[in-house]
């Protein structure tokens, strides 16, 4: 490869480059490797040069492509990184040396030496983000030219690039290389897929390019009929993200019929949402598969409108609708709206790489380069979903996440006390998992701590670590302490009702008029201080209000949290009880006990104690379990009659 190569590249994103820095950069890098040859025989200096072409094609300033010519210099040979600063400047110095350090690591495990190789180039980006361009530009290059090294050597480059590489260049928005980084490692990891595929899907595209035209034919013409300019083209999707979709729905190639996206371009985002309109006129839309970035963008800035409709030959056709800027940011990421020198340090800038944040946390909380790499692996290496907490805050989480994740990722002191949730106004149990567009209210409780149990439940690093720790420190208490505060727990264990005047006083809830939350209610103070709660319109109420019984002033407790005993009456039949059991657990209801109980005349009681998080959390549960077929009535406590 020769300079000019390079420099064209540049020149068609920046007239105004400083060429003399390139052909500088260019010539020393080569004459530095002299000698030296790749695996594959050829050249060294065949290597960085071609780092540096991709990044010359996704735009990148002067400098960062300077580095990447020069990024394998002083870990390779004599040259130190005093003389790449007196040479060039300290900006390209401070790139090959943060490259160089990512590589350059102690004789270790070789696990522990990945995963440390890893966390300092993640740990470098958080100081200057280019290091990480120009580390994605070499793992690519060295991808293209795997064929050369041992097996072994492969599959283990190719695992790097897969669950490391790939993921990365998609939170950065650099589609191209995260897909082509996916195909290749396909092609060591899964050859005989990598192989199939690599055949069939030209077959299908050829098989289908009729459709396919006459698809594209209709978009246009619909679009023009109403003055609208678009930029209407058909793409093949990658091979990997084709054998994902095999894998995750456990179908054969042949049963995959979306192997091709239609791609809308048009001039702003208003146009985006009509040319939605029309092709949902044009075709019937599959609800569960329209996804909105352009309102919620994902992490990497990616903004698009996705739908999959049911085309006239009944086959679904995948169609995303973007504007011009949209389409740029959406192939060339970050690199597409970024210039170093405009934005380093910019707000908008902070704010859009705001995830590396918690990169900086990882760095404090990990002890350990493969604990940093888990982490990673559980948070940023997944699909992301978008939910929204009641004020419409947006809350990013992994795919898998569920109601634990988020109540951390609102707040560390959220996820400590989360006792419960609702989701979309519904309550749920805390290992429920979220989905995009969720709305999740946390219910807290003061008393609530981690337990083991949640060490299953959540999936984000930032949980697990904040649970982790509860449970040690929690571990460290004396024993003593704890069955105090225990025993403190128990005396001012919160009742459902309050009576006013007497505060830990006893009472029932007796079954003649059944009083549930919500009711208006009376108490009366009965033999042995005992306050008997009853409806207003119950048939007792007059000859009590005549008697000699005390009157207490009664409410439902609104804050109630605790433990509670619920009697059901119902008739009885197979399945009942596990019926019951389903439907208070999918209201996100812990069962402390259950029992039932026979009572002649195909009845049955069944008695739970369950643990509540406040009064909605009881009605919730009083309404569904009524609604289960044979439940007759629904009583709080035991009979009290």
């Amino acid at each position: 490869m020769n300079v000019k190569t390079i420099i064209d590249e540049i020149l068609k994103h920046d007239k105004n480059a400083n060429i003399e820095l390139i052909k500088k950069a260019f010539k020393f890098a080569k004459e530095a490797h002299k000698g030296q040859k790749r695996m594959s025989g050829e050249d060294y200096f065949i290597h960085p040069s071609s780092a540096a072409l991709i990044l010359a094609g996704y735009g990148f300033d002067d400098n960062t492509i300077a580095a990447c010519l020069l990024h394998d210099v002083v870990e390779d040979t004599d040259v130190d990184t005093n003389t790449i600063k007196n040479e060039f400047n300290e900006d390209i110095a401070n790139l090959v040396e943060g490259v160089t350090k990512i590589n350059l690591l102690t004789k270790v495990e070789k696990r522990v030496r990945n995963a440390e190789a890893v966390r300092k180039m993640l740990l470098a980006m958080t100081k200057d983000i280019r290091v990480v361009f120009i580390k994605l530009a070499d793992k690519l290059h060295n991808m293209r030219t795997l064929q050369h090294m041992p097996p072994e050597k492969q599959r283990m480059t190719a695992k790097d690039a897969l669950e490391i590489y790939a993921p990365l260049a998609y939170r950065l928005g650099l589609a191209g290389i995260r897909g082509e980084l996916e195909d290749l490692s396909m092609k060591f990891l899964y050859p005989e897929e990598f192989n199939e595929l690599r055949t069939k899907i030209p077959r299908r595209l050829a098989d289908r390019r009729q459709v396919i035209d006459s698809n594209i034919r209709i978009i246009k013409r619909e679009l023009k009929r109403h003055s609208i300019v678009a930029e209407v083209k058909g793409r093949p999707k990658h091979l990997f993200s084709i054998l994902s979709k095999m894998k995750k729905f456990e179908k054969t190639f042949d049963e995959i019929y979306d192997v091709m996206a239609y791609r809308i371009v048009v001039k702003d985002v208003e146009t985006c949402y009509g040319v939605l309109g029309i092709i949902h006129y044009l075709w019937k839309p599959m609800p569960e598969r329209f996804k909105d970035y352009i309102a919620s963008p994902k992490a990497n800035m990616y903004q698009s409108l996705h739908t999959t409709v049911i085309g006239d030959d009944g086959y679904p056709i995948e169609i995303q609708i973007r504007t011009k800027d949209m389409n740029k940011i959406a192939e060339e990421g970050i690199a597409a709206h970024w210039r170093y020198k405009d934005m380093k340090g910019s707000v908008k800038f902070d704010r859009k790489l705001s995830w590396m944040r918690q990169i900086l946390d990882w760095k404090k909380e990990s002890k350990e380069a493969g604990e940093f790499i888990d982490n990673l692996k559980l948070d940023f290496f997944k699909e992301e979903i978008f939910c929204f907490t009641p004020k419409n805050d947006i809350i990013e989480l992994p795919e898998d996440a569920t109601v634990i994740d988020f109540a951390f990722a609102v707040h560390s002191e959220v996820g400590m006390h989360c006792s419960g949730a609702k989701v979309n106004k519904a309550f749920v149990p805390l290992n429920h998992e979220l989905t995009n567009g969720d709305v999740v209210e946390i219910i807290t409780k003061k008393n609530q701590k981690p337990s083991r149990t949640w060490l299953g439940i959540a999936k984000t690093a930032r949980a697990l670590t904040k649970i982790k720790k509860s449970i040690k420190d929690s571990a460290n208490i004396p024993a003593k302490q704890i069955i105090k505060k225990r025993a403190l727990k128990e005396r001012q264990r919160e009742s459902i009702v309050v009576v006013k005047g007497l505060p830990n006083a006893e009472y029932r809830l007796p079954r003649c008029c059944n009083p549930l939350p919500g009711d208006n209610i009376k108490g009366y103070v009965i033999k042995s201080g005992v306050v008997s709660i009853h409806k207003s319109t119950c048939n007792k109420v007059p000859k009590l209000e005549s008697g000699p019984v005390i009157k207490k002033m009664v409410t439902w407790r609104d804050d109630f949290n605790g433990d509670l005993k619920l009697a059901v009456l119902c008739n009885d039949r197979v399945g009942l009880l596990l019926d019951m059991v389903n439907t208070i657990a999918h209201t996100g209801t812990n069962i402390k006990g259950a029992n039932v109980k026979f009572l002649g005349k195909q009845l049955a009681e069944c008695s739970f104690e369950v643990e509540l998080v406040n009064l909605e959390h009881l009605k919730d549960l009083i309404r569904r379990i009524m609604k289960i077929n044979s439940v007759i009535r629904v009583f709080i406590g035991e009979d009290q009659s």
